[in-house]
């Protein structure tokens, strides 16, 4: 049963189950945006905190793996553009 648990970590959960690469892979990729985006103006920075939150918790519900894939390919492609 996993309504103890909020959208990263079911998130992380599932990409776990998936690719094997657990939640703090997961983790390490929601924490690098954020850290990525300090580099931004504030007004940038706080649409991009907003949007990736916003982003993370919409995919919650999503089990098909193929999205869950995607999506996380992605962030991490987004996230080495930012870099």
């Amino acid at each position: 049963d996993h309504t103890h648990l909020n959208c990263f970590e079911l998130l992380f959960l599932r990409f776990k189950r998936m690719t094997g690469r657990g939640r703090p892979a997961a983790l390490s990729l929601y924490r690098g945006i954020l850290r990525a985006h300090r580099k931004m103006p504030t007004e940038m920075r706080l649409l991009g905190d907003t949007y990736v939150r916003s982003e993370f918790k919409l995919h919650k519900p999503v089990t098909n793996e193929a999205q869950i894939e995607a999506f996380f390919v992605a962030w991490e492609q987004y996230l080495g553009q930012m870099m």
